[in-house]
């Protein structure tokens, strides 16, 4: 899977399909999950109609936006509408009834959801041993830990499964797994992107930030997720 900035690309001037890319990247994250477990869920049908979306709006000559056709993998504490949040917990997880702020923004940016990713339980540890849903594996060496807590979000980056992954970061949930996988994560500014629809572990340090394999990655999803949101009170 190539950089997110190179795919958005082809994909806007008509060289490339959103629903070929997000098929070989839900391929890539079935054939690596017995090896890898990165995904809690993996939303085949969700995806696909998310890409099909995304090329015809190309087909009409629209353009998509900054990430069109890019599959991201979403840490498992962050809603999505429709999708349970389990937060890496073992308690039954509701669906969410509404997307958090940064999804619905990654969305209108064109990025396509494929899956649900491994985490520590609740984002609380630096592991991602879990024990309801086994552990998250280091694609470098399956035998050691990716880090934690965002660590799922990581292995579908490192691995090259997607070239982006969202996680969270409280006290190093994001840059920990980055760092142990090899690729790139960000702690934003607190405040930088909105937290509404994000299962607090502390409100006032958390961030949602991206996890990529390069900087100019790192920046187009950044730019698609931050601003103001009048739904949350931490917002700037």
């Amino acid at each position: 899977m190539g950089p997110a900035t190179g795919i958005a690309t082809q994909v806007r001037t008509g060289r490339r399909r959103a629903t070929d890319i997000v098929a070989a990247a839900l391929e890539a994250a079935e054939q690596t999950h017995d090896d890898l477990n990165a995904f809690t869920l993996i939303d085949t049908s969700g995806a696909m109609h998310r890409a099909e979306a995304v090329d015809l709006m190309v087909d009409a000559g629209h353009d998509p936006g900054p990430l069109a056709g890019v599959p991201v993998a979403l840490k498992d504490i962050i809603d999505d509408a429709g999708m349970p949040t389990t937060c890496g917990g073992s308690f039954p997880a509701p669906l969410a009834e509404n997307s958090a702020t940064a999804v619905r923004r990654l969305g209108a940016a064109g990025a396509v959801i494929i899956g649900r990713t491994g985490l520590h339980e609740f984002a609380f540890g630096f592991t991602s041993e879990n024990p309801w849903f086994g552990p998250v594996r280091n694609p470098w060496d399956i035998r050691t830990s990716p880090g934690g807590s965002s660590g799922g979000s990581a292995v579908a980056v490192a691995a090259g499964i997607v070239p982006i992954g969202i996680g969270t970061d409280t006290g190093g949930s994001g840059r920990v797994p980055a760092a142990m996988c090899g690729v790139f994560g960000l702690k934003v500014t607190h405040g930088r992107i909105p937290l509404s629809g994000v299962f607090p572990l502390a409100a006032s340090l958390d961030t949602v930030g991206p996890i990529a394999r390069s900087v100019d990655d790192l920046t187009a999803t950044y730019l698609a997720m931050a601003g103001d949101d009048a739904s949350d009170p931490w917002s700037q």
